[in-house]
């Protein structure tokens, strides 16, 4: 507890520092957003005036791939403005760094910074290729985790044309999944994912807690709140010893699934999954999981937490 105090005391006298640098970021952030929101929906206006249509998903053309009409100068903009955002900077920032490149003996002797303005330039195309989907804030953060995820796979794929399981082995590293596993079967019982700051958060949420099923319901309640309008979320079940949580319509699915590359899409199937990580502590008497997926050609993804009367019971 006095360690706690300290800490406070010390970042109290940052705190008018910081609250000026939240409140500069947020005011350029939501100039940002309505720059684009604005091009993506002159964009939308355009093209329902043509053969598109708002009463079925315009998201697939009818072989499957993504929009096959010819992009404009607007969609070209908004893509652009989709890779200048500063959120979406610093995640490229971050990935471009923590993919392991210079392990790889295919790789040694390559131009790195070459390879990351390969890999950026490909993410903007698959950008403009989905720009389609825009339609809400939280959609161009998603479109552009999955433009980098499959122009990432397509460029190290080429320089590593030999071993896939290896480049996807490198992609959910990079995204602090740990080691791709087969979807259609139950994780492994310590998947080694990353440990982000959120997860000590969590574990500081979960002390507090004394009930904590309905903590874990507040986490699926963020959740929920991050998806956004790509996203077709709902809770089935709240009870007292259960809360489930359908997603019938993914983003990531149908992005994925336009592309033909259905696969790079388990890895976001992960990363949902270490949002409830925090629950393989068997102390706290509840399971999670997520047995069925849209990727795994189910309804919908089903994120269950369940009460257990003891510990045995709370083992994935």
């Amino acid at each position: 507890v006095m360690e706690l105090l300290k800490l406070g005391a010390v970042l109290r006298q940052f705190a008018p520092r910081c609250t000026n640098v939240r409140i500069e970021f947020a005011r350029r952030s939501w100039s940002d957003s309505r720059r684009i929101f604005w091009r993506s929906a002159c964009v939308k206006a355009e093209s329902v005036g043509g053969s598109r249509s708002d009463d079925k998903d315009d998201s697939l053309s009818p072989d499957g791939a993504a929009d096959s009409r010819a992009p404009s100068e607007e969609d070209a903009q908004v893509a652009k403005d989709i890779m200048s955002l500063r959120m979406n900077r610093s995640t490229r920032f971050v990935l471009l760094r923590t993919l392991p490149l210079k392990a790889q003996p295919e790789l040694k002797g390559s131009d790195m910074k070459a390879l990351g303005a390969e890999i950026e330039a490909k993410t903007e195309e698959a950008c403009l290729r989905h720009v389609h989907r825009i339609s809400d804030e939280r959609s161009r953060a998603h479109i552009h985790l999955c433009a980098f995820a499959l122009a990432a796979h397509d460029v190290l794929l080429a320089r590593i044309p030999h071993d896939s399981n290896r480049v996807l082995s490198m992609l959910w590293r990079a995204f602090g999944a740990g080691e791709p596993y087969d979807p259609a079967s139950p994780p492994p019982r310590d998947p080694h994912l990353t440990v982000l700051p959120a997860y000590y958060v969590q574990r500081f949420m979960m002390y507090l807690s004394r009930d904590k099923l309905e903590a874990g319901k507040r986490i699926g309640s963020h959740f929920m709140r991050d998806l956004g309008d790509q996203f077709d979320a709902k809770v089935v079940h709240t009870d007292g010893d259960r809360y489930e949580l359908d997603v019938s319509k993914c983003l990531y699915n149908d992005f994925f699934r336009a592309e033909n590359k259905l696969h790079l899409a388990h890895l976001f199937c992960a990363l949902d999954r270490s949002l409830f990580s925090i629950f393989r502590n068997i102390d706290y008497k509840v399971r999670f999981s997520l047995d069925e997926t849209l990727t795994s050609g189910h309804d919908a993804c089903k994120f269950c937490l369940t009460r257990c009367q003891n510990e045995s019971e709370a083992l994935p």
